[in-house]
């Protein structure tokens, strides 16, 4: 079996994780008022065009950190950014 390289998880991918989460419960908020017992069409669509941006920012934030990032302040600093 080949030898499996590990990587800790960084304090910053926590935040961004952190972060991520506390945007989904935000998020939620736009589609938890009901009209007349049903969600809105637009409010449903805005709440999917922000959750499918948010989910595809931080998943290629993700894979590239794991794959190709390390503890550098320029990752930490484009990860904000993002």
């Amino acid at each position: 079996m080949p030898n499996i390289l590990t990587k800790r998880v960084s304090m910053i991918e926590l935040f961004y994780d952190l972060v991520f989460a506390y945007m989904i419960s935000q998020a939620t908020s736009l589609i938890h008022h009901l009209q007349h017992g049903t969600i809105s069409p637009v409010s449903f669509l805005i709440f999917a065009v922000i959750v499918i941006v948010f989910i595809n920012s931080w998943m290629v934030q993700s894979v590239f950190t794991n794959r190709y990032g390390s503890s550098s302040w320029t990752d930490i600093t484009f990860t904000l950014l993002i």
